[in-house]
């Protein structure tokens, strides 16, 4: 029997790569906005260096307001953060209550994007204050209890423990929550199951959160049936560029970044922007189930 060793050593290759996607697939980044007030940047950076290790591991990414460049407009990146992270974590205090861009501004988007379904936002609380007469004291607070990180003994275990909060977030974000009840399915059966159910409730999700958006993105398919590719644009934005792209545009769809941001963080699109102007891919299922409907 003749061994093929360069036809063994494509399909190990393609079984690794594949394996990678998987992986990659699984394990999706989710990024993560952190609004604070300054004067808590402190126990904000404690609970922060808690999650370091999450995102060396490629879980999550974080950002704040002491990640903007000099010479950027800090209110323009701030607005594009938000706007794109999957979980918002709210750091309260009498600081954070008082401070009218954050309670606010910051504080208010973040609510309506978690009324509406495109984030998951997050009270830690960090010194004794009236939070819960707040527009978010009906979320479920961090740390445990709602403790105030401040009155904790050790400030390190408060932290960790809002840390290990934040990731079961994550963790449900990704769709990897740990489900409760149901013993009576076998694992296997149960794990293919719960599968089908996520795609059913995540289709029905963004069917209800962007109606239009889907719709525009079934006919541009239909029309283009090869096309893969389509970048963010404002309609008058002179923009050229080699081969065929959609276009969907900032100045047509309410919040269309963060919609696009909950279409990637449920891979259902992919980001490959290499300069200015952000340029996605549809995956293939997504298109399939676009083109089905």
């Amino acid at each position: 029997m003749k061994f093929n060793v360069r036809g063994h050593c494509r399909n190990l290759i393609v079984d690794t790569l594949r394996a990678i996607h998987r992986a990659v697939h699984d394990y999706r980044c989710v990024e993560i906005f952190f609004s604070y007030a300054h004067e808590d940047e402190d126990l904000m950076n404690d609970v922060r260096r808690q999650l370091v290790v999450e995102e060396r591991n490629g879980r999550i990414l974080k950002w704040h307001d002491r990640m903007i460049p000099p010479g950027a407009d800090w209110q323009g990146q701030i607005d594009r953060r938000l706007n794109r992270a999957a979980i918002i974590l709210l750091f309260v205090s009498p600081h954070f209550i008082e401070s009218r861009y954050c309670y606010e501004v910051e504080g208010q988007a973040a609510l309506r994007r978690h009324e509406t379904g495109l984030a998951r936002v997050v009270p830690i609380i960090l010194r004794p204050c009236l939070w819960e007469r707040t527009p978010f004291g009906a979320l479920q607070a961090l740390p445990r209890d709602a403790r105030p990180v401040s009155r904790w003994n050790d400030r390190d275990e408060a932290c960790l423990d809002v840390a290990r909060g934040v990731m079961s977030v994550v963790d449900e974000v990704q769709g990897r929550g740990k489900s409760v009840g149901d013993t009576s399915i076998p694992p296997k059966r149960r794990s293919a199951r719960s599968t089908v159910q996520n795609q059913i409730a995540q289709h029905s999700k963004i069917e209800r959160l962007m109606p239009q958006l889907l719709k525009e993105m079934r006919a541009d398919l239909v029309a283009h049936p090869t096309t893969r590719e389509f970048v963010l644009l404002q309609r008058d934005w002179p923009y050229n560029s080699q081969g065929s792209y959609l276009a969907y545009y900032l100045d047509e769809h309410e919040d269309l970044e963060g919609k696009l941001q909950v279409l990637e963080n449920i891979g259902l699109v992919r980001e490959i922007t290499h300069n200015k102007v952000r340029r996605f891919v549809f995956e293939e299922h997504f298109v399939d189930y676009l083109t089905a409907v």
